[in-house]
């Protein structure tokens, strides 16, 4: 088991303290991938280009209003456990988000609900299938780093 007090020695000695290694990242194209896809803008960018690939989805239902649904999102990630999550892993984790999880047959809608027969089940998960396929492609269309640099002015 790992020790706290040799975790802190480890950081104290190890690490290097940032005045001695000072970023000479100037702009976005300097910055790995990663850390542009955990900016805020680029979430909010990506989260109303998820939206639109929702409104496409003819067979969802229930399809809360655009500017009400990101408001949920970003009150949902101002909870630390929640930091840093993007649009997508809020529509299909937040308790709030029943609607869509149910459509999915994800978390606690997956399986045979009390007082559904298998066969309802069955057709549930056909349907549900059908929306995963599109969701998934809209995500991956909604996730497009090129575009984003493109579309959006450069960082100052």
């Amino acid at each position: 088991m790992a020790s706290d007090i040799l975790h802190i020695k480890d950081a104290y000695y190890f690490e290097v303290p940032r005045a001695l290694w000072k970023s000479q990242r100037q702009t976005r194209d300097d910055f790995p991938e990663h850390y542009v896809r955990l900016d805020s803008e680029y979430q909010d960018w990506e989260a109303a280009r998820q939206y639109e690939g929702l409104a496409e989805i003819t067979s969802l239902e229930n399809l809360p209003p655009k500017q009400s649904l990101l408001d949920q999102w970003h009150s949902w990630g101002r909870d630390h456990k929640n930091f840093a999550k993007p649009f997508d892993r809020f529509l299909e984790e937040a308790p709030s988000q029943g609607w869509f999880q149910e459509q999915l047959a994800r978390g606690k809608f997956y399986g045979t609900q009390p007082g559904e027969s298998d066969e309802a089940w069955a057709g549930r998960k056909e349907a549900a299938a059908s929306l995963e396929a599109a969701w998934t492609k809209a995500k991956d269309q909604a996730e497009d780093l090129q575009a984003y640099k493109l579309e959006t002015p450069p960082w100052s």
